[in-house]
């Protein structure tokens, strides 16, 4: 699943690669040496003094996967979207038509209501730390800056603040870190933790929803 600008940055064709940690239930690879190349020449074997971890991606080159977002299916077979609207202020008028409409959560869309979808073409795993530049655009993150403009309007001068490899490592903190209070510490991986990810490479696909 996407945050929303993430999945309006693939629909608009903006984003074509997404990092999603290399998990086990047993291991935490944070520290290991580079995983070995399994013989289908996409999963990786950690070793962990001397037992062997296979791990496998959730998807592999040539899947198709579909994008979920949340909707609303009401009762006489309109279908509503929530990431189509910007605000309370542009809900179409026929879906407040409806009694106490409440959009769904994403999580559990059903297959049968997705608009669009994602070809797996390509993964790979590497250290999170390892992304390229030109990878962070592909995931989507841009450069960023300030643009300075004469009086007359005109801009004369950008000043470059961070590039899109520092934009992806904001993005991938605030949505992989979760900060506990009470504690005093976070859960989940950060930037800096530097976890092995597999990275997906995708093209958007348009199917008939089934």
């Amino acid at each position: 699943m996407f945050t929303e600008p993430l999945f309006k940055a693939i629909i608009a064709g903006k984003k074509s690669q997404t990092r999603r940690i290399v998990k086990h239930p047993d291991y935490d690879f944070l520290g290991s040496s580079r995983p070995i190349i399994d013989t289908d020449g996409v999963s990786v074997i950690f070793w962990e003094g001397s037992i062997a971890c296979v791990v496998h991606p959730h998807y592999y080159p040539g899947e198709t996967v579909y994008l979920k977002e949340p909707y609303y299916d009401a009762s006489d077979g309109d279908l509503f979207f929530k990431y189509d609207f910007h605000g309370k202020d542009n809900i179409p008028v026929n879906f407040e038509f409806y009694d106490n409409p409440k959009w769904k959560n994403k999580m559990f869309m059903s297959e049968k209501f997705a608009r669009y979808y994602i070809k797996i073409t390509n993964v790979r795993v590497e250290l999170l730390m390892n992304i390229t530049e030109e990878d962070a655009r592909k995931e989507g993150c841009k450069i960023f800056g300030i643009t300075l403009y004469n009086n007359s309007g005109v801009a004369v001068q950008t000043i470059i603040r961070g590039d899109a490899k520092k934009d992806f490592e904001n993005l991938w903190d605030s949505i992989n870190v979760k900060w506990n209070r009470r504690h005093d510490d976070y859960r989940g991986y950060t930037f800096e933790d530097n976890p092995f990810v597999w990275v997906y490479e995708f093209e958007l696909v348009n199917y008939p929803r089934p």
